[in-house]
């Protein structure tokens, strides 16, 4: 199952055209100077022990890059296989264009919805990256105008869900003793109430006049923390929701409960299936040792990084990819971050 488009995202097919005209006449693209390769070494990526908690995910990433890099992250998961038939086969191919990766900077928006930050499959066999995280596009190939991504929380794990299942509830009352949280939802709520995310997080309310719908901030929400829990309702093969693609939208990592093929569905290196851990105890001791090693927790993003999508790009296929596709072709024409101008 797709995430569920929420009523603000109907505009998004009628504003399409006229965006994208928009940024082709108005000189709003703007490209960055090109940046060189990293190195790649050869020790492996893992929890290494105690480390200090760090929030500057910047600061991680630019670890990463110089201690492991994009090569070797594609090249660990060249033959990374998922079942190709959990998914429908999404358009033809077209002729060749310059970049077989593209990230795109949103530096300032109005209409545009969180929920398309993320990382497409589009024409042309190229992936591109949208997003308004200067942290996740770090060496943008074009930035679309003034953003600045909130302090990560020291809270490790946000979580929300106001249809109470009993056996939800159970499995993440137990996780949530043994970690930092904050429950945002009806259930297990930790903050004070159900609707006081704008209060923590003003900076994620879409206006001064607006109503406060919770679908308006809630990737903004998300992206204050490291972790997410997504728990299906049901644990069924297959069965793959909007809970899981909120948290890999959001920037952060999912911590997963639910369909026993979820990896047909995400990215290589995307998330983490609880269900792989021998106990919740287990489960917990490994999230705080990821939470502070920068390097171990760069690595679950290094697929959107690097633009290594496995199945995800069929999975989001029939999701509003229309802008950023046509904008991201448009920008590889160019030759990317290379052009000198539009």
């Amino acid at each position: 199952m797709l995430p569920l488009l929420k009523p603000i995202n109907y505009l998004a097919p009628m504003l399409v055209s006229a965006l994208f005209l928009l940024v082709l006449f108005s000189g709003y693209l703007e490209f960055p100077s090109f940046s060189s390769p990293i190195p790649i070494p050869t020790s492996s990526v893992r929890v290494r022990g105690p480390k200090s908690p760090f929030t500057d995910l910047a600061a991680a990433f630019e670890l990463w890059d110089s201690q492991v890099g994009c090569d070797r992250f594609r090249s660990a998961h060249a033959r990374w296989v998922a079942n190709a038939s959990a998914i429908q086969a999404d358009g033809g191919d077209c002729a060749a264009v310059g970049m077989g990766h593209v990230s795109v900077l949103v530096k300032g928006w109005t209409w545009i919805p969180d929920s398309m930050n993320n990382l497409y499959s589009c024409r042309c066999e190229m992936t591109c990256l949208w997003t308004k995280s200067p942290v996740l596009a770090d060496h943008p190939d074009a930035m679309l105008f003034e953003s600045a991504t909130p302090p990560l929380t020291d809270i490790l794990v946000y979580w929300s869900s106001s249809r109470c299942l009993p056996q939800r509830n159970q499995l993440a009352q137990k996780f949530f003793s043994l970690i930092s949280y904050h429950s945002f939802g009806k259930c297990l709520n930790n903050v004070g109430g159900p609707n006081v995310a704008l209060s923590l997080y003003p900076e994620c309310s879409m206006g001064e006049n607006s109503v406060p719908h919770w679908w308006d901030h809630l990737h903004c929400a998300m992206s204050h923390y490291k972790f997410v829990l997504a728990i299906e309702n049901t644990m069924t093969e297959s069965y793959v929701t909007e809970k899981l693609y909120y948290a890999l939208d959001s920037g952060a990592v999912p911590i997963y409960f639910g369909a026993p093929n979820v990896w047909d569905f995400v990215p290589p290196n995307s998330i983490i299936d609880g269900s792989k851990f021998s106990s919740l105890e287990e489960l917990a001791s490994y999230i705080k040792e990821l939470a502070d090693d920068p390097i171990a927790y760069a690595e679950y993003h290094a697929w959107r990084r690097c633009g290594v999508m496995g199945n995800y790009g069929k999975t989001r296929a029939t999701s509003l990819d229309t802008l950023p596709c046509r904008l991201c072709e448009f920008v590889s024409r160019k030759g990317g971050r290379n052009a000198r101008a539009l």
